[in-house]
């Protein structure tokens, strides 16, 4: 930042300046203190304004704003690309996470259950976003509720016995969730039912124990 004595000072070596190279004539030299006035006053306190001067952060912000108005289909694909930087795009999952998001801002995109789904498994890795399992699990359940079968499927493929202990999963909506997606054709789906109780028999069975003497 420039104060009043800053700018001072270099409108008079700028005069100083303008002056030798002018040859010291008096018309020049007048000319010459003009030219740096006129800067020292007009053009640097414009340079100096940070109202006039757009922030690393606006411009940051116009930018994504400027991504956001792609097509839904591309900002998928993008996002896609930036997480895995595949296809000559840079390994960027924030930047994948920040399209996501924009698919969430447009309420009514056909998009919107897959982005749910992407944006879980982000959250439930800490890959682009800070780490959040219960966060996943709520996107999870949401992009199943809006009827995408990946997040069906996810949903019970991720409700361990660890995650259902801590609350931040449901053994019977990972059920269902699971034969939902089985129901729609995902095969997946059936192997991972399949594990799930199969964890949650051994987790019964262990807590229905005789003892043994």
């Amino acid at each position: 930042m420039f104060d009043d004595m800053d700018i001072a000072e270099l409108a008079g070596k700028a005069v100083y300046k303008l002056a030798r190279i002018s040859g010291c004539g008096l018309v020049k030299s007048v000319v010459s203190a003009g030219v740096a006035v006129g800067y020292a006053f007009f053009i640097l306190p414009s340079l100096n304004n940070p109202e006039k001067k757009p922030s690393v952060k606006s411009r940051s912000i116009q930018v994504e704003n400027m991504a956001c108005k792609q097509e839904d289909y591309v900002l998928m694909k993008n996002a896609r690309y930036y997480y895995k930087g595949i296809q000559g795009f840079p390994l960027d999952p924030a930047k994948a996470v920040s399209l996501w998001t924009c698919i969430l801002a447009k309420k009514n995109s056909a998009k919107l259950p897959r982005a749910y789904n992407r944006l879980a498994y982000a959250f439930y890795y800490g890959r682009g976003i800070s780490k959040n399992v219960r966060k996943a699990y709520e996107y999870w359940d949401l992009g199943a509720r809006a009827g995408d079968v990946y997040a069906m499927s996810s949903y019970g493929r991720f409700c361990s016995r660890t995650n259902q202990n801590n609350g931040l999963c449901d053994y019977d909506l990972a059920v269902q969730r699971l034969e939902s997606a089985i129901a729609k054709g995902h095969t997946k789906a059936r192997q991972h039912l399949k594990a799930l109780r199969q964890q949650s028999d051994v987790a019964l069975d262990w807590l229905f124990e005789t003892p043994t003497k």
